[in-house]
């Protein structure tokens, strides 16, 4: 089961004719370069080799030029598909590299994702205490309700991501409504109602899905089915 550059063999030899031996190297090696010698009588055997993918033959008697000139002609091919195997090998393990290096790059932007959310998240319960909880909440509770729903799973993803930043445009509102112990007044509660707005804002005409998302979920948040809510309603 040796890897040869090339096979030379004559159809007649004592133990196993040359395409049985022909058939045999093939079965292990496709691309193995052979080349068969045949005497005119031997001529029927031809076709079975042909089909086998014998690559050359030569009749006997043996003329030297011919010989010459057929094992060049399989050294050459012998040569290229070494070049051929090489150069497959070698794009493979350059397909391969590549594909680890998107993966880890992928990893690492994901890992990124995940550490703004965090941090955006956390940015806006520091101005606000009490949402802390209620973010993290926000954030188990929509992608397992969105695959109640059967959403698609880029939707549940992009939901998971956006869901804990419906609230960061508090990050915009003055300390004394954003933490006012009781009721808010009118005017107090019109400018609260600016948080979606300047949450929207903060994210507004990004391309990508999920950032998206962060955006509709801050604007709308606090609409209402029956058209009511703010800051549309």
């Amino acid at each position: 089961q040796s890897n040869y550059d090339l096979v030379l063999t004559d159809i007649n030899m004592p133990g196993m004719n040359g395409v049985k031996m022909a058939e045999q190297i093939k079965f292990l090696n496709p691309g193995q370069v052979i080349i068969v010698i045949s005497a005119h009588d031997e001529a029927g055997y031809l076709l079975d080799l042909i089909n086998l993918g014998v690559d050359y033959f030569i009749l006997k008697p043996l003329d030297l030029n011919q010989f010459l000139t057929v094992l060049d002609k399989a050294i050459r091919l012998t040569r290229y598909t070494l070049m051929q195997k090489n150069y497959q090998k070698d794009l493979e393990e350059t397909v391969e590299k590549r594909t680890r290096e998107l993966t880890e790059a992928l990893n690492m932007v994901q890992e990124v994702s995940s550490e703004v959310v965090q941090r955006l998240t956390a940015a806006a319960e520091l101005r606000d205490g009490d949402s802390g909880l209620h973010n993290r909440r926000l954030g188990i509770y929509s992608p397992l309700l969105s695959q109640e729903l059967n959403m698609p799973a880029d939707f549940v993803e992009s939901i998971a991501f956006a869901a804990p930043l419906h609230d960061i445009g508090k990050i915009g509102i003055y300390d004394n409504i954003l933490l006012k112990a009781g009721p808010l007044t009118k005017a107090e509660f019109e400018v609260m109602k600016n948080h979606t707005l300047t949450g929207a804002s903060i994210v507004a005409q990004s391309k990508q899905q999920k950032i998206q998302m962060v955006e509709s979920i801050a604007l709308t948040h606090h609409e209402r089915w029956d058209g009511s809510g703010y800051p549309r309603g």
